[in-house]
């Protein structure tokens, strides 16, 4: 599927995260480019799977730096959220500008199925490597695995 099919629908999937997780970080010039063309949006709609409530920060400071860009933001499940994205896509409808979700495994299917644009973040050599894919999927946290075990039904193998 080429860029005709999914070119405006998934456009700003990498930029806009990076405006909205950097706080647009990039140079000057570059900034004031992606926040013009933002401005003629007129809007940012986020189909994400954060809570509103832990992410009101973020929007409240993106709101503060682009009055002119009203946020959408609508709450869903990982699992829904991916579900919806592809019907919207298929009925030819434009889904969000950015799809949020720690169901990383769905998220990169969908960049690798074409639904992502390409963005060479100016930042991206200051992020960890495993926070960028392909330049079009980027890491916003990092969640630590916590493994907890009965000891008395493991048998000690020391």
């Amino acid at each position: 599927m080429g860029e005709d099919m999914h070119g405006r629908r998934a456009r700003g999937l990498t930029g806009i995260v990076l405006a909205i997780a950097l706080g647009a970080c990039s140079p000057r010039a570059a900034a004031d480019r992606l926040a013009d063309a933002a401005d003629h949006e007129g809007s940012l709609v986020v189909w994400s799977a954060i809570d509103k409530d832990k992410a009101r920060s973020l929007i409240d400071d993106f709101s503060a730096r682009h009055p002119a860009i009203h946020v959408v933001y609508r709450e869903l499940l990982a699992r829904q959220l991916n579900d919806e994205f592809l019907a919207v896509v298929a009925h030819g409808a434009a889904p969000a500008d950015l799809v949020w979700s720690s169901a990383m495994d769905l998220q990169i299917k969908l960049v690798n199925d074409g639904y992502a644009q390409r963005y060479v973040s100016p930042e991206r050599d200051n992020l960890p490597g495993w926070a960028n894919w392909k330049d079009q999927a980027w890491g916003t946290t990092a969640e630590p695995i916590i493994m907890v075990y009965n000891n008395r039904l493991i048998a000690d193998r020391s």
